[in-house]
């Protein structure tokens, strides 16, 4: 599985496509519940590939993108779909949450 690595200068190509939905991943290297969730994450995205992309950001090196979500908590996930916000969830959410906002896809 293969995380894409978005930062500002690839965001808006990657996220503003018709037709796509993205699981973005607002996360910081030196957060311990970052650190605990990304292997919660590794495996959803696994178990559902192929019906979404899963991106991450880096909110410490990208914080204009940060800026612009107005992420205040970290982890941050975001669903896109179809160049629109679905859904966000913020913090340490349980897996059934993530599984949850994965249904929003279908």
């Amino acid at each position: 599985m293969e995380f894409t690595q978005l930062t500002k200068n690839n965001f808006k190509n990657e996220i503003y496509q018709e037709n796509v939905s993205y699981l973005v991943e607002f996360w910081s290297p030196y957060s311990e519940i970052c650190r605990l969730i990304n292997p919660v994450l590794e495996k959803l995205v696994e178990e559902n590939a192929g019906q979404f992309f899963f991106g991450e950001i880096n909110a410490d090196e990208e914080d204009a993108l940060a800026y612009l979500f107005d992420i205040q908590e970290l982890p941050t996930l975001i669903l896109f779909k179809n160049c629109e916000i679905v859904k966000r969830l913020e913090g340490a959410v349980p897996k059934n949450e993530i599984l949850d906002l994965l249904k929003l896809l279908q």
